[in-house]
């Protein structure tokens, strides 16, 4: 009997944070008999190879890449082999509740073109301490000591439960990864809280827009990470750029090509999930920043250029998303007739992330531009008198000013 879900989890030196995830699998309410589960094995050099030899009720297929090839990559190698109907790319540390599998595939029943991400139920979790944990993971840990239970997880792996002073120099002299849950917790799910702090960086776009996003031209920003999409959608566009390499992004450029294709994003807020801290990647923000010029190379467009702003300000999504919405007004009012004006916003909006990668003053932003800047000028004051388009002269005058300043 084939299945009709299909996950793909790409893992690289994760076990056996890995092994909680597949575990927390085997809890799932959807039939198992119609699950399938790919682990791609990014060539890791840790134990994960001993997921070879996993039995679980499930179909389970562990692939292994002779080399290292990335998130994207991997992703596609464990996309193409999938026979489920539905594709749910799941990050390897990520632990879901009972109804993940469930309340993923109901959305696709009812819409093909729909994928599916989830809201804001999601956490931290510190399933292990281990070397290497950065001062805000640490930080974590202290503030989780101040509940007894989490004090009583630490006693019971002879680690201290003190105070602060004592559980940083404890984790300092880690030497090897140390669980802190088992199997039980993740039977009960409602025993990870204990280990659980809240995630920081919660996803702005949903706060910001509420119920406006469901129309919103920034909806596919919405879509990182974990999701689960049609394989015949997946196929259809070619799985994820192998161009992204490096860490980030690659999850950003496949959804604006979902956006584009007309798929249509939804939100389900029961799908809840935990993220199993570990050691951050040495080189996250510069390659995270690297990958953000790639975007931007291979969709030089207003829609995703406009993410640059964060160079620039704190991100507004509001702003943003009416300055998309009056660009969609002006290219059905006047067509292409405002081309240079917008060329220069895009132009800036990429030249600031250039030197944002560089740690470079965001300044000079309209150097080189290779049209006409006066025409771009005369454009802006003909919207700023028609008094339509207010945001997209406020964008362009914010971008600008940064030149203005600079040449005093």
């Amino acid at each position: 009997m084939k299945p009709r879900v299909s996950i793909v989890i790409p893992s690289h030196n994760r076990y056996p944070q890995n092994r909680y995830s597949l575990y927390a699998l085997e809890q799932q309410t959807f039939d198992l008999s119609r699950l399938e589960v790919i682990l791609v094995d990014d060539a890791s050099t840790d134990d994960t190879v001993k997921l070879r030899h996993y039995r679980p009720k499930f179909r389970f297929r562990y692939v292994r890449n002779r080399k290292k090839l990335g998130v994207a990559k991997s992703r596609n190698v464990g996309g193409r082999l999938a026979e489920g109907q539905v594709v749910i790319f799941l990050d390897a540390e990520m632990i879901v509740d009972r109804d993940y599998v469930r309340n993923h595939y109901k959305h696709h029943e009812a819409a093909e073109n729909n994928v599916v991400i989830g809201g804001e139920k999601r956490a931290k979790l510190y399933s292990f301490l281990f070397p290497g944990m950065s001062k805000s993971q640490i930080a974590d840990v202290c503030r989780l000591a101040e509940r007894s239970e989490f004090r009583t997880l630490l006693r019971a792996q002879g680690l201290p439960s003190g105070t602060p002073g004592k559980i940083k120099r404890s984790i300092g002299k880690l030497k090897r990864p140390i669980p802190l849950i088992g199997a039980s917790h993740i039977k009960s799910f409602a025993g990870l809280a204990v280990c659980a702090a809240p995630k920081t960086n919660i996803n702005e776009i949903l706060q910001q827009l509420g119920g406006r996003l469901e129309t919103s031209p920034l909806r596919w920003m919405v879509c990182v990470g974990n999701l689960s999409v049609r394989k015949s959608l997946f196929d259809r566009l070619g799985g994820y750029d192998e161009d992204f390499t490096e860490w980030g992004t690659e999850d950003v450029e496949f959804a604006y090509r979902l956006h584009s294709a007309g798929a249509r994003f939804v939100i389900e807020p029961e799908l809840w999930r935990y993220h199993q801290e570990h050691p951050n990647p040495a080189n996250k923000i510069d390659s995270g920043r690297r990958n953000r010029i790639l975007l931007q190379k291979k969709h030089p467009v207003l829609d995703v250029c406009i993410r640059s702003l964060k160079s620039v300000q704190k991100l507004d999504y509001v702003f943003m998303d009416e300055a998309l919405r009056e660009h969609r007004a002006l290219r059905a009012s006047y067509s292409w007739y405002y081309k240079e004006f917008i060329a220069c916003i895009v132009y800036m909006l990429r030249r600031a992330a250039v030197l944002h990668e560089r740690n470079a003053k965001i300044a000079e932003l309209t150097r080189g531009f290779p049209s006409s800047l006066k025409t771009a000028v005369r454009q802006r004051n003909r919207l700023d008198a028609d008094g339509r388009f207010p945001r997209l002269v406020r964008l362009f005058d914010l971008l600008a000013k940064r030149s203005r300043r600079r040449r005093r």
